[in-house]
This record gives structure tokens, sequence and C-alpha cells, in this order.
């Protein structure tokens, strides 16, 4: 085999380790295709690139009768993902808690950046059936979608 050939061979070698090991790299850590927000995000703009999901987990104790509501929302940008869902808190280790009735949980809304540009989204918690009653907070952020 010439110097030329064994050159060649071995710099194929190269190449190919560098692909795969690249790819298993990719496969390891995969892109993130998701935001998650909390109570802390009030009041702030958030960037979200396109076919990319926003997770906002904000505090509620339905048990109280209260719960988060969009009260306004572009759904041709910020396309809603099913109906909200709670979830007990985590606890200081990062577990999840075992739900107990009556005890706080986070409210769990999931959205779609569907086409770019930019929205606001606001929730209000309040009582559905106390309609001449302001809510007892308001969460607002603006979403930018590139």
């Amino acid at each position: 085999m010439t110097l030329t050939k064994r050159v060649f061979l071995i710099l194929s070698l190269l190449t190919t380790l560098g692909i795969i090991s690249q790819l298993s790299a990719t496969a390891k850590n995969p892109p993130k295709s998701e935001i998650t927000i909390n109570d802390t995000n009030n009041h702030k703009q958030i960037n979200l690139e396109k076919g990319k999901i926003l997770i906002i987990k904000l505090s509620a104790n339905p048990s109280t009768g209260y719960n988060w509501q969009i009260i306004k929302n572009n759904p041709q940008k910020l396309k809603p993902l099913g109906t909200s869902v709670f979830e007990p808190l985590p606890t200081a280790t990062g577990e999840s808690q075992v739900k107990l009735v009556g005890s706080p949980e986070n409210q769990v809304f999931r959205f779609l950046g569907q086409n770019s540009g930019s929205t606001q989204l606001e929730l209000q918690y309040s009582r559905a059936w106390e309609k001449n009653i302001p809510p007892i907070k308001t969460y607002q952020i603006t979403v930018k979608i590139p």
C-alpha cells in the first residue's frame, strides 16, 4: 500500500469517527424544543422560536376555587395546546410531591410558537363564577417569535 493510500485511508477513518462522535453528542443532548417559565417571568419578554413549545407553570390552589384563566392571547402566534393541567409542586430536591387535597400546585399551560411576530399573553387568577370582582393576581408576558 502506497503512502498516499495510507494517508487517504487514515483521513477517511478520522473523518468518519468525527461524524459519528458529533451525531452521538447530538443524540445525547438534542436541541431543546421547550422553554419553561414561571411566576418569576411576570411582565417580561420571552423569545420563543417558531415550532417550539412554551410551558408556563403558575402557582395555584384549585381547592379554593381560584385558577388561572387566559384573558388575552393571539392563537395565530401562540397556539394553546389543550387545556391547563395541575401538577404537585416540586420538593426542595426537585422531586414531585404527593398530591394532597388543599395544597398548592402548579397550573401548567402549554403553547406552540406558531407564526413570527410578537404577542401579549395575559392570565388572571380568579374564580370563574365571580363576574364583577377583580382578579387577585395577573400574569402578563410578551412573547416574541422570530
